[in-house]
């Protein structure tokens, strides 16, 4: 829920509830080889900027193959893990040992309201489509995605920016659909999940 500029969220650190919103940098490129840009709001906003910069610009095909000629000696504060991560090693996250499982889900998460499961897998699918990173500043929530009153919010816990690849955000949200949402069978559903990098998901109703 949004009011005021805060989003009221569980996290480890309950002391300085609730966050503060504050908005998810896309930094990856538009396109192939080229320098990373860095854009700021939902993916479906910055995928209407990427397209304004590059016309062929399309989700999974722009930076798929040819890395960005950016330096990300920038990205150094974050960990080991987020930055293989940002090179493509699935292996890091197979065993979702960097998750504290299970997600939160339906009635355990309290001061959220049901979406439209479909909906939420639509967004997790276009997250997992981009092949740059989403940055969050620290102790703050930013809205990744919303469409059809279906929101996914991006939290850091800590006190640093964090870089996470928007596609192992989008791998969030498919667990999240797949455990909250009984597989996508169920109409409703609403969830959050940790990770042990003091960065979690939310995927509930968000008014847009």
């Amino acid at each position: 829920m949004f009011a005021e500029g805060f989003r009221v969220v569980r996290t480890p650190d309950t002391e300085k509830l609730p966050l503060p919103e504050a908005d998810m940098s896309y930094i990856g490129p538009a396109f192939d080889g080229g320098d990373d840009v860095e854009l700021q709001g939902t993916i479906e906003s910055v995928a209407a900027q990427l397209v304004e910069i590059n016309p062929n610009w399309h989700p999974g095909v722009v930076g798929k193959n040819t890395p960005s000629k950016t330096d990300t000696a920038k990205r150094a504060e974050v960990s080991p893990k987020t930055m293989l991560l940002s090179k493509g090693f699935a292996e890091v996250i197979a065993d979702k040992s960097d998750q504290i499982s299970p997600p939160l889900c339906n009635d355990d998460l309290g001061g959220q309201r049901y979406a439209r499961t479909r909906i939420l897998s639509n967004g997790a699918d276009y997250l997992k489509g981009l092949n740059g990173n989403c940055r969050q500043p620290p102790r703050s929530c930013g809205r990744v995605s919303c469409s059809y009153d279906a929101g996914i919010s991006f939290c850091n816990d800590g006190n640093n920016d964090i870089y996470v690849p928007c596609a192992e955000l989008g791998r969030r949200v498919d667990g999240i659909v797949g455990l909250c949402g009984d597989g996508g069978t169920r109409m409703f559903t609403k969830g959050q999940v940790f990770d042990t990098d003091n960065w979690n998901v939310i995927a509930a109703r968000s008014d847009c």
